[in-house]
């Protein structure tokens, strides 16, 4: 899923995976209630079908990670250290380092993950970095996880939700 977080706002991301999960999913049912599971690996299994989720660019990375992927190989991160979890997701075509890092943290709770993206880059130069035109993501995240000691994911969590809000709230 947080595959087609790349180059994609929420709605976007939203749309993508419960269009995944209707078409891959299994259906479930609370009364009049109808939602879809997202599915397990290996069943997302058919480039037309996920182009189809309006997934753009993504598909393809999308169906090499179902490829790639078992419950047993997702089970393994779990066990490693952040380091090597990281670079074992970032083999997998699509999954660079703010992917990784998404997923290392909100997946699996590794809170050493800085994930950096559009907003925590925002946030990091305006409050942290003098803003820097020029500071590379990687300096951030490195910056961040560095700076922010033990916790870096929860402060990516906290920056990431108050540049949202701050700046929805100047658009009133």
């Amino acid at each position: 899923s947080f595959i087609c977080s790349a180059a994609a706002n929420v709605p976007k991301i939203t749309m993508n995976l419960n269009l995944l999960s209707k078409t891959f999913g299994k259906k479930l049912q609370l009364h009049d209630f109808i939602s879809y599971s997202f599915p397990n690996p290996g069943e997302i299994n058919d480039l037309q079908k996920i182009a189809q989720c309006k997934t753009g660019f993504r598909a393809k990375y999308i169906l090499e990670a179902n490829k790639i992927l078992s419950d047993k190989s997702l089970a393994e991160l779990k066990h490693l250290p952040y380091l090597e979890a990281k670079q074992r997701l970032m083999q997998i075509p699509g999954i660079g380092s703010k992917v990784a890092d998404c997923i290392l943290l909100f997946a699996y709770g590794y809170k050493e993950a800085f994930p950096v993206d559009t907003w925590v880059s925002k946030v990091m130069k305006e409050l942290y970095l003098q803003n820097e035109p020029k500071i590379s993501k990687e300096k951030i995240n490195s910056f961040g996880q560095n700076y922010f000691h033990h916790h870096p994911g929860y402060a990516q969590a906290y920056l990431f939700h108050w540049i949202r809000m701050r700046d929805k709230l100047k658009q009133i």
